[in-house]
Parts: structure tokens; sequence; C-alpha cells
């Protein structure tokens, strides 16, 4: 059986300073990095996911595009002095 393939998409960055964009690039990265050593999946580059930033696509045809089974969606954004990610 072939493993399951999980694209982490990029983390939106909802906090409405753009300056945090670089943050949500890197959580992203890290996300990748960290999933891909998984041996059980496999995880397509950043390079790869970088073009659904701001999907305008529904999830089944990124998943197509991807040659994905699962789809990992993420943003960031502030509250006060907070951050927070979901």
């Amino acid at each position: 059986m072939p493993p399951s393939v999980v694209a982490v998409l990029p983390i939106r960055n909802l906090t409405g300073d753009a300056s945090m964009d670089y943050l949500a690039e890197a959580l992203t990265q890290v996300l990748i990095a960290d999933l891909a050593s998984v041996h059980a999946i496999r995880v397509p580059p950043y390079d790869a996911v970088a073009s659904f930033r701001d999907p305008q696509l529904a999830s089944s045809v990124i998943a197509g595009k991807l040659g994905a089974n699962l789809l990992l969606y993420g943003s960031i954004a502030a509250g006060g002095d907070r951050l927070g990610m979901t």
C-alpha cells in the first residue's frame, strides 16, 4: 500500500499585519519538515504547495493537483498582544 500523502497548505496570515507573513511561511515550512520525517506518509515540499496560499479552488481540486489524500490548513491571528495559531 502506498503511503498517504499529506499536503500542508501555506498557513494564512489573518493578523492584518503583512510583516507577519514571514512567520506564517516559516511555520508552514517547519510543519512540512516535521511531517516529512514520518516515514508512513509523504509530504509535498513547500514549493509544490506555495501557490495555494489563498486558495480559490475547492479542496478536492487542490488535493487532486497535489496528489494528496489529506490537506492540512492553518492560520495565525492576533488578539491584543497575543498571537494564535489554528
